[in-house]
């Protein structure tokens, strides 16, 4: 199926259709030409990863580890250790934000502020 198909069909958004060909061309030389069944666990695995925050450039990095197999699932493991920590930190900053919105309102329903 064709680019367009695949993103109607499967809602793929456009950027991980482009990431994938990006990969697939680099590894091939060649250009992507259809989206076969094939297509469809790489194109999954790069949804994934993108909904998790993973870039592009890193996407590509994972996925030339995962056809390199278990040799380097240690690599693989390190990138995603990397992206929860940084969520971890986002997370611990959302909840000091939530926290200091909570003391605002007190004081603002007290009549101290």
């Amino acid at each position: 199926m064709t680019r367009e198909e695949a993103s109607a069909l499967f809602q793929f958004p456009k950027s991980i259709l482009h990431t994938y060909d990006h990969w697939v061309e680099r590894r091939t030389a060649q250009p992507v030409q259809n989206y076969g069944e094939d297509s469809l666990p790489w194109l999954n695995l790069l949804l994934t990863l993108s909904d998790i925050g993973i870039t592009a450039p890193q996407a590509e990095r994972y996925l030339d580890l995962q056809v390199q197999g278990r040799p380097d699932a240690a690599e693989r493991i390190l990138l995603l250790e990397k992206r929860r920590a940084e969520l971890l930190e986002t997370v611990h900053h959302l909840e000091r934000q939530r926290e200091y919105l909570r003391e605002l309102q007190k004081e603002i329903e007290s009549g101290t502020l």
